[in-house]
């Protein structure tokens, strides 16, 4: 294995990992657009949460599709001398265990700010006095701080049981190979 691989190996998982925000997104998208016809809101404001669903979901599938599919020229404008092999005995399972780590860390850190954020706009930019601090819990903001706080504990148990899966999966990849023999 070289220089060339690991580069084009590690542009192809982030590309994966950008489409699982694309899929993220377009839920997201799904659930705004069906609340729009429950819930009254401003237009502007509609169109501010929809536009901002569909732009990222339009930017994370733009660079899923680079990182995938481009993962050769960029590797090739990174690495501008071709290099030996290195002496990396990796098997499949440590690079599935590898990206198990990478998308459940940055799960991790996107679950902590955004959970962050929303506590920092019910202590300091929250319009309500101190009596009436429980009307700031919506039915969408306590949605938001569990779905943060599911994504903090699932992206974590990724995190600590990445050689367990990545084993399994590499059991069933196997198999799965073995059949088509």
């Amino acid at each position: 294995m070289n220089n060339v691989d690991i580069i084009r190996t590690s542009c192809k998982v982030f590309g994966l990992y950008f489409m699982v925000l694309t899929i993220v997104n377009l839920r997201d998208l799904l659930f705004y657009l069906t609340g729009v016809t429950f819930i009254p809101r401003n237009k502007d404001e509609i169109i501010i949460l929809v536009g901002g669903q569909i732009l990222q979901a339009v930017f994370n599938s733009m660079v899923a599709f680079i990182l995938i599919t481009k993962s050769d020229r960029i590797t090739d404008r990174l690495i501008t001398q071709k290099t030996g092999d290195l002496k990396l005995n990796l098997t499949k399972a440590d690079w599935i265990e590898l990206a198990i780590i990478i998308i459940s860390t940055l799960t991790l850190i996107d679950s902590v700010t955004k959970f962050m954020t929303k506590m920092v706009n019910y202590v300091y930019f929250n319009d309500y006095e101190k009596a009436e601090r429980q009307l700031f819990w919506t039915g969408q903001n306590k949605a938001d701080v569990f779905y943060q706080v599911f994504k903090f504990i699932t992206g974590l148990f990724f995190l600590l049981n990445a050689r367990y899966f990545s084993k399994r999966l590499t059991q069933h990849g196997d198999k799965a190979e073995k059949r088509m023999e």
